[in-house]
């Protein structure tokens, strides 16, 4: 599973047939952010002031959890025109 960023306050629940059968070869990686909170400060500065565009990177928009399968699929065959995929929850 690869989720690069989730801001809900609710629990993603993952059933286990998802993983296969047992949970021992799989490996779970995150990663915060670097920068703490000055560098988030600063990057919504110049997000407010139109200097930086993040919603330009964005390629393709799944709305729904049950498109998962489909936006990984781009992942994983490395779809070159995959930038930034979004996946809104319903």
């Amino acid at each position: 599973m690869n989720l690069s960023a989730y801001f809900s306050g609710r629990s993603i629940e993952l059933e286990p047939a998802a993983w296969g059968f047992g949970y021992g070869d799989k490996t779970i990686r995150s990663v915060g952010c670097g920068g703490g909170r000055l560098w988030m400060s600063r990057m919504a500065r110049l997000i407010a002031c139109g200097r930086v565009r993040p919603e330009l990177l964005i390629t393709h928009r799944y709305h729904g959890m049950e498109q998962i399968p489909e936006a990984m699929g781009l992942f994983l065959r490395r779809d070159r025109s995959l930038i930034k995929p979004i996946i809104y929850s319903a």
